[in-house]
């Protein structure tokens, strides 16, 4: 969970920093204040679609991305097992057009794994010479980067030649950061959830009777051998007080966490005797 937390922390701290950033940039750059503010908006919406119960994931960011004035096409594509690069969501790119965009990102990424691409004018340079013919004569991409590497990219594309401003730089980095701290979250989520299941199905399978209390003696967790052995239902116990379920007084429940409480804490001694070291 502090993982979660941090990941959530981090990802708003990078939203705040991309819009201190990209405001700052209307009176030192070339950018229009229309620019700057629809780069605001979007790199917002894509962190609302993102966040939340109400996300609709990847799709609707490459559709967002295409808000921007310099974008004709976007998409996105995540790491396969393999170390491959594979679209995991396409906007305003004609069929096969990622495929062919991806070609070449990988070729550089073999060289050059954690550095932006920009190829302002794909039809000038050898390695993009075919790009054009699937209407991509401009292209920005931006690595997803993890602690185990590159989880993928975020790319955007244009028909024409594109001029990759530094403040369209910075938003398409913001928005790769968004969106690896988003799937980080997400696996972060399975893998609690696993264990979550896991932790069930081992409780599920004891004989010995299992019942979790939260500080004001509440039933959160009862496996079926303690409700068998109280002669109860699982219903019964969570999320009823423990002296509607269990027949012991509350002061010898307080002195039992007491005693627990005291034997999580307490830690071994060393003490030195005749004999050497000895632990008490």
């Amino acid at each position: 969970m502090e993982d979660m937390r941090l990941a959530i922390r981090q990802s708003r701290e990078a939203l705040q920093s991309a819009n201190r950033d990209l405001a700052s940039r209307v009176s030192t750059s070339d950018a229009s204040l229309s620019e700057v503010t629809q780069d605001l908006d979007v790199m917002q919406t894509v962190v609302a679609q993102l966040a939340g119960e109400s996300a609709r994931g990847l799709p609707s960011v490459t559709e967002e991305l295409l808000r921007l004035e310099w974008a004709d096409g976007a998409f996105i594509a995540l790491a396969t097992e393999e170390g491959a690069l594979s679209t995991a969501a396409s906007a305003g790119l004609p069929p096969g057009a990622a495929s062919a965009a991806l070609e070449v990102i990988e070729k550089h990424m073999a060289l050059s794994p954690l550095v932006e691409l920009g190829i302002e004018d794909t039809a000038a340079q050898l390695e993009s010479q075919r790009l054009p013919s699937w209407l991509i004569g401009g292209l920005a991409v931006a690595p997803m980067q993890t602690p185990d590497g590159t989880a993928g990219v975020v790319v955007i594309t244009s028909v024409g030649a594109m001029s990759l401003k530094p403040q369209r730089r910075e938003l398409l980095r913001s928005i790769a950061h968004e969106v690896t701290a988003t799937l980080e979250r997400s696996e972060l989520a399975d893998e609690v959830e696993e264990n979550r299941r896991v932790a069930e199905a081992v409780l599920r399978e004891m004989a010995d009777g299992v019942v979790v209390v939260d500080h004001l003696n509440i039933g959160q967790i009862c496996n079926p051998a303690a409700a068998r052995l109280l002669g109860l239902t699982r219903a019964d116990i969570i999320g009823h007080p423990t002296n509607e379920w269990l027949p012991v007084a509350p002061a010898t429940l307080e002195t039992l966490r007491l005693r627990a409480g005291e034997a999580r804490n307490s830690t071994p001694r060393c003490s030195s005797t005749r004999a050497g070291t000895s632990l008490r």
